[in-house]
């Protein structure tokens, strides 16, 4: 989800729409493969620049990773660890029940 807080319109909208959508599609995907494991926005963010070289902003990270909570594709932890900055930051798993439900 775009969240449109600098009034773009027309082809503008709909690029940015789709980039945020690319987004949430990998970090979907490294959840996903890492099933079981709970990761901090912070080691996505060190991922995605490690392994595909993008530098994206923690906020968008994070935005992105609240809007698969959201869809319930993540399930948010309780447990934290520490962050990129030296604060707490919860960590997410994939929702496993995605996974068997993709199955049938």
């Amino acid at each position: 989800m775009f969240y449109n807080t600098i009034d773009l319109t027309g082809h503008d909208l709909e690029k940015a729409k789709a980039y945020i959508l690319k987004q949430e599609e990998l970090i979907s995907a490294i959840y996903k493969r890492n099933a079981g494991k709970a990761i901090s926005p912070s080691q996505i963010l060190d991922i995605i620049r490690l392994h595909y070289g993008f530098n994206w902003p923690l906020t968008s990270v994070r935005r992105s990773i609240t809007n698969l909570t959201d869809k319930a594709a993540l399930i948010k932890l309780e447990k934290m660890t520490e962050g990129i900055y030296g604060k707490p930051e919860h960590l997410w798993k994939f929702n496993l029940k995605i996974i068997q439900v993709d199955l049938f």
